[in-house]
């Protein structure tokens, strides 16, 4: 049904309006993800996420849109750092608590750092365009080379 739904709205020509608030984060994920990357769904969605983020002061649901962000990045890269170079606040605090994303609470193996080690890799042979969209992938991939999965429990 879902799968339905979002291939009826890659066909159609109306607006993708995500709902946007903190509770629907799975949903703008997997809404993405469902979409491919198709910039009609990653645009709305990544408007929304960088409002949520905007609004989170305490930082207790970043972990869910920083995975989110981690979605857009994977699935259409070109957008997400094209999209992030017009907001470098939000850009550098994403960066800054990157680390808490890749955090594991359940027993080892950690599957975040297969995640990691694959980000890097789709980041190494992606081509974002000039600028600084290139600057802000290359901080990104930095950052993921210099981080590992945290095994809390």
């Amino acid at each position: 049904m879902a799968v339905a739904s979002l291939t009826a709205l890659a066909q159609t020509t109306e607006p993708y309006r995500p709902e946007c608030d903190h509770d629907h984060i799975e949903s703008l994920v997997g809404g993405v993800a469902m979409s491919l990357g198709v910039e009609r769904v990653v645009a709305p969605t990544m408007t929304c996420l960088l409002k949520l983020w905007r609004e989170e002061q305490s930082g207790t649901t970043r972990q869910y849109e920083s995975v989110a962000f981690l979605t857009i990045m994977e699935q259409n890269p070109q957008f997400f750092f094209s999209a992030m170079a017009d907001e470098r606040k939000v850009f550098r605090e994403w960066l800054g608590e990157l680390e808490g994303t890749f955090v594991w609470p359940l027993d080892p193996p950690c599957p975040l750092e297969t995640r990691r080690k694959q980000l890097i890799a789709m980041l190494e042979r992606t081509y974002v365009g000039p600028g600084a969209p290139t600057m802000l992938k290359n901080a990104v991939a930095k950052k993921l080379a210099t981080i590992r999965c945290r095994q809390i429990k």
